[in-house]
């Protein structure tokens, strides 16, 4: 299967305790956006960079690396 974009896992700024991904397109490279902790909904979402636009595949690909982030905290959580 394709994967349409990569994830680069960013350096954690010191009071931050959660995982940042650079969302990066496979062919190009370029910026699509990142994928961060958002407090208020208590979830990882995806922030998409100005101007760009996105395919069900690429999309795809980021829901499902989201999942991931949110089952391995879920994990984390569960065992404290």
């Amino acid at each position: 299967m394709k994967s349409y974009v990569e994830f680069l896992e960013l350096p954690t700024r010191l009071n931050r305790q959660t995982t940042v991904l650079q969302v990066l397109s496979v062919n190009h490279g370029d910026d699509l956006g990142q994928i961060c902790w958002y407090g208020r909904w208590q979830q990882y979402v995806f922030e998409p960079a100005e101007g760009t636009v996105f395919s069900v595949g690429c999309m795809n690909d980021i829901s499902a690396r989201i999942t991931a982030l949110m089952a391995a905290r879920n994990d984390r959580e569960n065992l404290k």
